[in-house]
């Protein structure tokens, strides 16, 4: 099961020395119907919306195609769109590097 979900990218690396990273989370749903996770690559027309928590206040920062394009501060940021991309979070806590997600591509 672990090799399965590295292998389709439903994964995501944290620094549990700086804080405990359970209940993470960052996924999506295109049109209010298809649930979208980390890995999935998906040709879409409409809209979709993500969103990303973490189980304690940080500093979270959606990333589309290697650029910040919305941050906030909290225990999740939501975020929606119509714009193909690779998106991801990035998680800071104490301004230091926490949480790294998988992308989710939109196509």
């Amino acid at each position: 099961m672990v090799y399965d979900a590295i292998r389709s990218g439903r994964c995501f690396f944290a620094y549990d020395f700086l804080a405990d990273s359970t209940g993470f989370r960052f996924a999506g749903m295109m049109n209010k119907t298809v649930p979208l996770l980390m890995g999935d690559e998906i040709n879409f027309n409409g809209s979709v919306s993500l969103q990303a928590l973490v189980p304690i206040p940080a500093e979270l920062r959606l990333i589309r195609n290697g650029k910040p394009i919305k941050s906030a501060y909290g225990k999740d940021i939501k975020f929606e769109t119509n714009q193909t991309g690779a998106y991801r979070i990035e998680v800071y806590y104490d301004n230091r590097p926490w949480i790294f997600s998988n992308h989710i591509y939109l196509r």
